[in-house]
């Protein structure tokens, strides 16, 4: 066995003279766990949160999404467009063309964003399990319909059940003049409303979908599309793809991966994330300052024994280690304790929900969503380690220069 090892063991577990040193060593381990278990909980919560955002975005943004570098809309060419279907890992594409627009219902008005989309769009989204009120329907048979986000519903009052009453839908003419003919200066549209959907606050407060072939002809667009959205078969493969349709399109328009289409959002959980383990470390550093204060005392208590093993032939480094060794069974014990407290709250939270958000069911999901990672365990048993060294270090140095000393 470690010779500083088996001495700083019974060093830590032995009756001190001074009580106030077996409290302050326990004060340590108790705020190693503490800390280690903030940091567990914390982490697992930011994870938690990023894979419902993920999950949730994965229901409304593509894979990957082709828009022009240039412009609102473009002309696709159909070679290519035919070229990137056929990949094998495409398992859907649509064409997408979209506006701001206003919208009026009965009396009430409001401003929003109508999104053309293909058929299979649908399909692309999962927008079956998005709907609240009423049906996923785009169209059936000559008749068009809209999908209206929970936002834009609740200021119009939109009924999707009330077939009597249609959504109407204004734009400004691309070709109209409203100083010499204030009366041609919008297009106007009406669609029946078929259902109601919720995902997330911002995209329920702007978008309406509605079929292509009803954008195209409001918006007087024939051909041109806004934007081009490919779901994968496998996400595994989505840089690889991502970088294939960029060598079929070449430089005039822009080919984004999901990330890519929320990297600030992206960038501030994980900016957040970052923040909140450098706060829970800095508070951490400062409760294991009382593991200096416990060595100190210990220093002091074993002035003896450290003579004693100087006269026996030990080296200043030897006892250096040994008390460098005391604050890491103190590091170690309390994370380690703290670790295990973490894992099983964030344990009974995803099984429990204990925590829950407040709301009444308005939110997404009840309870505060937690997922442990792996890898947020050897960072923060490796963050302890490396704290519970720097506040070893100098008691540690102290008694191998007093052994020297006398």
């Amino acid at each position: 066995m470690n010779l500083s090892y088996y001495i700083a063991r019974k060093y830590f577990f032995s009756k001190r003279k001074r009580n106030i040193s077996n409290v302050i060593t326990a004060i340590s381990v108790v705020g190693f766990a503490f800390g280690s278990m903030a940091l567990i909980v914390v982490l697992s919560a930011f994870n938690g949160f990023e894979v419902l955002v993920d999950s949730l975005y994965h229901s409304f943004y593509p894979d990957i999404k082709i828009t022009p570098k240039t412009g609102k809309v473009f002309l696709p060419d159909s070679s290519k467009l035919k070229e990137i279907v056929n990949l094998q890992d495409v398992l859907y594409a649509s064409e997408i063309l979209e506006e701001n627009v206003l919208l009026k219902y009965d009396r009430k008005q409001n401003i929003a964003t109508i999104k053309g989309v293909s058929a299979n769009y649908t399909k692309m989204v999962r927008m079956d399990s998005l709907i609240v009120q009423g049906e996923s329907r785009l169209q059936r048979g000559a008749f068009n319909y809209a999908i209206v986000g929970g936002g834009i519903a609740y200021k119009l009052s939109v009924n999707p059940y009330n077939h009597m009453v249609p959504l109407h839908v204004y734009v400004p003419r691309r070709d109209g003049n409203p100083l010499i003919r204030p009366d041609k200066a919008f297009s106007e549209g009406k669609i029946l409303p078929s259902g109601i959907f919720v995902l997330e606050e911002s995209i329920d407060n702007k978008y309406v979908f509605v079929p292509m072939r009803f954008a195209r002809e409001i918006l007087d667009y024939p051909n041109q599309i806004s934007s081009y959205e490919i779901n994968l078969k496998n996400e595994d493969r989505l840089f690889e793809v991502q970088a294939e349709i960029k060598q079929i399109l070449g430089s005039a328009f822009n080919v984004k991966n999901r990330y890519q289409q929320n990297e600030v959002l992206y960038r501030i959980m994980k900016s957040e994330k970052i923040a909140v383990y450098l706060i829970l470390t800095f508070i951490l550093l400062i409760a294991a300052f009382n593991v200096t204060g416990s060595l100190y005392m210990l220093v002091i208590e074993k002035e003896n024994d450290i003579r004693v093993m100087q006269a026996m032939g030990a080296h200043a480094s030897l006892i250096k280690r040994i008390f460098l060794m005391e604050g890491f069974i103190v590091t170690l014990l309390g994370s380690v304790i703290g670790i295990v407290i973490g894992v099983a709250i964030c344990y009974a939270q995803q099984r429990y929900g204990l925590v829950k958000f407040g709301g009444e069911g308005s939110m997404v999901v009840e309870a505060y969503p937690v997922k442990m990672n792996f890898w947020d365990f050897p960072v923060v048993l490796g963050t302890a380690v490396v704290i519970g060294f720097i506040t070893s270090y100098y008691p540690a140095l102290r008694a191998s220069r007093l052994s020297v000393s006398r």
